[in-house]
């Protein structure tokens, strides 16, 4: 900081700028985010229009929420909005401004200003870094805006507001669209597939044809492709195409025993909810699912193997 002083005393502005942003590294590194969030802003203050400017002031923000953080108060949340405004007013067409629209988002959503969340995360531009992570963000902040808590209640709309909110962030027809990352878009899809799911919607055929199109795509990440074939089994079942059900429970029957255990429990869900004879055909589903597990259980502890000794009771029931 001295050296900063001293090229300041000198009129060196670009040797200022160098130092500033040195010291304000060093603090933020040591975890000092107060000094580093001041001595950032110092940086833009010395010279607003120095090409790191617009960095700077985003490290100041991003050191700013650190320290408030850290420490709750008042004023440490008000010089975090400050700097936040400062920079979309001054710095608003720099790459960086989708940094703060994403900070800013967090912000409001921590507040469950939920509209206002969304909002900024749709403000960070397509091309951007944080694209595809502020599209599946605004997504579950949409959620925990419009879904109802209770899965009994009537969906009052808002279900159907969810679907199409997911629908829109996934739709190539929107004017700003851009493809998601796979791991964005693998998530949305199952998060939307789920919701297709629910009996309060009861949209099957969206749901599989979506499902399908992502077990189709070779960049699907390998995490999300057991959950998509659990929900594409369930989709499968729900439409009586039990066949197509039984191949997909065959693959799915080598995702190990926790997946398989979920699948199960949401099998057993659409077999209470069945007919008679939907429930033979759902038994046979889930006799797939399990037909390769049984020496697997038997490695378990003894209480993990009562636990599935009971669970394949259940399945021989259906």
């Amino acid at each position: 900081r001295q050296a900063a002083d001293k090229a300041q005393a000198k009129g060196e502005r670009e040797n200022v700028v160098a130092f500033l942003d040195e010291s304000g590294r060093a603090w933020e590194k040591a975890g000092d985010f107060v000094r580093a969030r001041d001595t950032f802003e110092d940086l833009v203050r010395a010279d607003p229009e120095a090409p790191i400017a617009p960095e700077a002031l985003l490290r100041a923000a991003i050191n700013a929420r650190r320290a408030y953080l850290a420490d709750r108060q008042p004023d440490r949340y008000a010089s975090l909005v400050r700097i936040v405004e400062e920079h979309l007013t001054n710095y608003g067409s720099d790459e960086s401004a989708g940094d703060i629209h994403y900070l800013l988002a967090t912000m409001r959503k921590a507040e469950r200003r939920y509209d206002e969340a969304i909002d900024q995360f749709l403000s960070v531009p397509s091309g951007h870094r944080l694209f595809s992570a502020s599209r599946l963000a605004a997504s579950r902040t949409y959620e925990l805006w419009k879904t109802p808590l209770d899965p009994q209640a009537p969906s009052d709309g808002t279900l159907g507001q969810v679907i199409g909110y997911h629908e829109s962030l996934l739709s190539p027809l929107q004017p700003d669209h851009q493809p998601l990352d796979p791991q964005a878009e693998a998530e949305l899809v199952v998060r939307l597939s789920l919701f297709l799911l629910d009996r309060r919607v009861d949209r099957p055929a969206d749901a599989k044809s979506r499902l399908e199109a992502l077990l189709a795509n070779p960049r699907t990440p390998h995490e999300w492709i057991q959950q998509a074939r659990r929900y594409l089994i369930i989709a499968l079942v729900r439409r009586g195409e039990f066949e197509d059900a039984e191949r997909w429970a065959d693959l799915h029957a080598r995702s190990g025993l926790a997946e398989i255990r979920m699948t199960l429990e949401r099998l057993h869900q659409e077999a209470d909810a069945a007919t008679e004879l939907d429930r033979k055909f759902i038994g046979r589903v889930q006799a797939h699912l399990v037909s390769g597990v049984r020496s697997e259980i038997e490695q378990l502890s003894s209480a993990d193997k009562i636990d599935w000794t009971l669970a394949l009771a259940r399945v021989e029931l259906h």
